[in-house]
């Protein structure tokens, strides 16, 4: 929707690869993506600079972390706004301290199963992910594509809400974005609204403290989303290394 609308630029930034159980639900990658396992922020700029030549499409294949944000600060200089598409809350309260940081406005967006949610974040005007969520860490449970499966409408109901959010932005109409969280169930044909109070004892958008974008990534795991695949990130781990795990551990995994 942004390329076809013809947004100056577009930096496309993503860890996963296209496979086939993704096409069902994500419209710009092919059969031919999975089939040859492309990382999907290549697929996804292929496409699209077949659909406007006049936009600027930048592809980026990274996990979106606070290491990867140090050695990438540039990245941030020209950005205009923020579209987060991401799946885990890690990322998104990550996401939410570089918008606060950088006076980045910042459109958060989720969906599974039949439902999804948007909320604008707008510093200095609007409340933050950090006023809604009232903590850093996100839900104690949350569900999942892996989980709970995701309805391909809910997917483009939630991208439509957020790229409306984008054009309110990107022409000069941020004053009609709301400090409101935006909820949907397609299924249930469920919506409504509440509006979010920018919380006086934030610690991010009002103490502009940034204990993600500060802190060193030593290292996690986490399963991505759709596959039973794990992800581990770890400062020491490199090829050799991975290469003595996968033989230790190839009988069961």
């Amino acid at each position: 929707l942004c390329c076809r609308a013809g947004v100056g630029r577009l930096t496309l930034l993503d860890r996963d690869w296209v496979e086939l159980s993704n096409l069902q639900r994500q419209c710009l990658f092919t059969q031919r993506h999975a089939a040859e396992a492309i990382p999907k922020a290549l697929a996804a700029a292929e496409v699209l600079r077949t659909l406007n030549t006049e936009v600027d499409v930048v592809a980026i294949v990274s996990e979106l972390n606070p290491d990867f944000v140090r050695q990438q600060p540039q990245l941030f200089d020209d950005v205009t706004l923020i579209l987060d598409g991401s799946d885990n809350f890690a990322c998104r309260f990550l996401l939410n301290e570089i918008a606060i940081a950088r006076d980045i406005p910042y459109i958060y967006g989720a969906a599974v199963a039949t439902e999804g949610c948007v909320m604008p974040v707008i510093p200095g005007q609007t409340a933050c992910l950090s006023c809604l969520m009232l903590s850093q860490n996100g839900p104690t449970t949350e569900a999942s594509c892996a989980t709970s499966g995701v309805l391909a409408s809910s997917i483009l109901q939630t991208a439509a809400a957020q790229f409306t959010f984008a054009l309110k932005v990107l022409t000069g109409h941020q004053q009609a974005c709301r400090s409101q969280w935006h909820y949907f169930d397609l299924w249930q044909q469920q919506q409504y609204s509440v509006t979010v109070p920018i919380r006086h004892d934030c610690p991010t958008c009002q103490q502009l403290q940034f204990p993600l974008l500060n802190g060193a990534c030593s290292g996690y795991s986490q399963l991505l989303c759709g596959r039973s695949a794990m992800q581990l990130y770890h400062a020491s781990l490199n090829r050799q290394s991975l290469r003595k795990l996968a033989e230790r551990f190839a009988a069961q995994v």
